[in-house]
């Protein structure tokens, strides 16, 4: 199934919680970054907690200040459009993740979450460039996959 979720995602499994979190995804009415829709992402699921939901908004859009997890370096080359689209990336990774976790999903989906997100982004953009944001935030994504998860389980990150 193809879901629009700032940027196409094609999921072909048949896993119902990852059907129903890129569904909860796909309901986003947000255009760009959470950020500049007050710290939301305009979905409709009853699930999502206001404040978890700044942390996670406020996490992605501060991308550019993790110089430990994503090469400086490639975020200042990006145009202003790009860096939204590593942002929105980072938005879609934690909250597919959080939702994940607060549907009690097993682990193994998390990985499928985060391939099938990486892969619709790289279907999405110039492909010499989704190589390098993927290459150089990997980590960083890796990363907000956790945060996700942390805040669903109301643990400290």
């Amino acid at each position: 199934m193809k879901y629009k979720i700032i940027f196409d995602v094609e999921y072909s499994g048949d896993d119902e919680l990852l059907n129903k979190t890129f569904e909860t995804l796909e309901s986003s009415k947000r255009t760009m970054p959470a950020h500049f829709c007050d710290n939301s992402f305009e979905i409709e699921w009853d699930k999502l907690d206001r404040k978890d939901e700044y942390n996670m908004a406020s996490m992605a859009w501060n991308v550019n200040f993790d110089k430990d997890r994503f090469d400086p370096k490639v975020l200042q080359s990006l145009s202003a459009e790009n860096f939204s689209y590593v942002v929105v990336l980072s938005e879609n990774i934690m909250l597919g993740s959080y939702i994940l976790s607060k549907l009690n999903a097993d682990k193994k989906l998390y990985n499928d979450l985060l391939m099938t997100i990486i892969s619709g982004f790289k279907d999405s953009v110039e492909s010499k460039l989704g190589n390098l944001i993927i290459s150089a935030g990997k980590e960083y994504f890796n990363y907000c996959t956790e945060y996700g998860i942390s805040l669903a389980s109301n643990k400290q990150y």
